[in-house]
Formats: structure tokens, C-alpha cells, sequence
């Protein structure tokens, strides 16, 4: 997966400071905000989105979740290939099988 954050990162813009994680085997996407100055990604969050889509990642097969700078994290509402903007639904807590990820 290094190909596509790398090729990501390469071909798109950000205004926001973020990790991306993709898990193919359990389809899901984590984005990490690393909460360094600029504009948060939750505010980023449909450029961010469209840029993996425009990558070739197939959203709409992906749990698709954000972790804010403090540490909370939220499920993103994907619905027909647009990003709803940044609502956010809070329908994620780590379990034993997946720990809150340290930045």
C-alpha cells in the first residue's frame, strides 16, 4: 500500500497535516490527524477523500474512519461516491483486536 500513499501524496495537495492507513484485508481506511498547523483534516476531508478515490481506491468497499488529534475517533458517511462534507457519525471504538493507534 505504500505505492498508493506514496503515489497520493505525489499527485495531490493537502491543506491539512495527516496518516493515512489502508487495510485491504479489513477494508478499512483510517485517517489520522496529526493536528500540525494548517486546517484540520476533518476540515480537509473531502479533498482528502476525492484523492484516493481519484487513486483508484474504491471508497464505497472501505469503512472509512478519522481519529482527531485528541484521539477520538469517528466514522466519515460515504454515499454514492461523494463525501457528505465533514459529518461525522461517532460509531468507532477500539476493541481488543484493534488498539487506538499512536502517532
Amino acid at each position: 500500500m505504500s505505492l498508493f500513499k506514496d503515489r497520493l501524496f505525489e499527485n495531490h495537495t493537502f491543506q491539512s497535516s495527516f496518516e493515512l492507513n489502508v487495510d485491504q484485508t479489513e477494508l478499512t481506511v483510517e485517517i489520522i490527524d496529526l493536528g500540525i498547523g494548517g486546517v484540520s483534516a476533518a476540515t480537509d476531508m473531502d479533498n482528502i477523500l476525492n484523492a484516493t478515490q481519484d487513486e483508484g481506491l474504491d471508497l464505497e468497499n472501505y469503512q472509512v474512519m478519522y481519529r482527531d488529534p485528541q484521539g477520538n475517533w469517528d466514522t466519515v458517511i460515504i454515499a454514492n461516491y461523494e463525501v457528505l462534507g465533514a459529518r461525522f457519525v461517532p460509531a468507532f471504538q477500539p476493541t481488543s483486536s484493534r488498539q487506538p493507534l499512536s502517532v
